[in-house]
């Protein structure tokens, strides 16, 4: 047996809302069987994010304010089968700092324009 998530990302852009679907599998063939979440926030503060469990096969985490300090950690159990995901609460950006106010503009070195 494996237990399978989608989205694979292990973060949550600040402002964003993450809808996790949860499965078992055997032989790569996906079961019916559900889960029972639980969440281990660790040393994230609870105004944070919002955390729900909509059905027995998924749940969603709202990020409301970045927090880089730790992960929250969210652990799925369908009888003797479980397994633990972290996120990691990121910025509203995921670009390197910066990165979004440049311009990558090619050419020739000199800035002039070439004509064929």
């Amino acid at each position: 047996y494996s237990i399978e998530i989608t989205p694979t990302k292990n973060y949550i852009l600040e402002g964003a809302t993450e809808v996790f679907m949860v499965y078992l599998l055997k032989n790569g063939v996906q079961q019916s069987d559900t889960f029972t979440f639980s969440l281990d926030a660790n040393t994230v503060p609870s105004a944070n994010y919002d955390y729900t469990v909509i059905s027995g096969n998924s749940f969603s985490i709202k990020n409301k304010a970045m927090y880089l300090g730790d992960v929250l950690e969210v652990t799925a159990t369908s009888g003797v089968n479980s397994k633990t995901f972290s996120y990691l609460l990121k910025g509203g950006c995921d670009m390197p700092r910066g990165a979004a106010n440049r311009a990558w503009i090619r050419g020739c070195p000199n800035g002039e324009t070439q004509h064929e």
